[in-house]
């Protein structure tokens, strides 16, 4: 299957699809997810990569209106709109150390030998939790 991409949308934007959606204009709401909506990550393949696909856009309506087949794996889903860049993290010795989130997996790793394979392990599965919810 391929990456399950995630669609952001404005709060305004969102609103009016919400509206759209809930007048039952469903080609419209599809219309303005395409249009104003950004999905990531990009698509190469696709001839505008940070916007949403035909499919993608119908998906995300659908489920707003409650009319997705539950059968049917979602192409995409829809996103907060935010995005963890770095994580400030109080290290004993350094004080406050901001990293980002694949140096901090790696910080974790690092300090095996001196915290336990248990922190360590607890300490990774946090890092994973943020990535795999910013991914939706």
């Amino acid at each position: 299957m391929a990456v399950r991409r995630r669609v952001v949308l404005s709060v305004d934007d969102r609103r009016e699809v919400e509206d759209l959606a809930r007048a039952g204009k469903k080609i419209l709401a599809i219309k303005h997810v395409r249009t104003t909506g950004r999905a990531v990550p990009r698509n190469e393949s696709l001839p505008s990569p940070d916007a949403p696909s035909l499919r993608e856009a119908k998906h995300i309506v659908e489920m707003m209106m409650g009319e997705m087949d539950p059968r049917v794996e979602p192409s995409a889903v829809l996103g907060s709109g935010y995005q963890i860049k770095s994580v400030v993290v109080d290290i004993a010795g350094e004080g406050q150390v901001e990293l980002d989130l694949d140096t901090l997996q790696m910080r974790f790793l690092q300090e095996l030998s001196s915290l336990g394979l248990d922190d360590v392990q607890h300490l990774l599965k946090l890092t994973d939790f943020i990535a795999d919810w910013q991914k939706g």
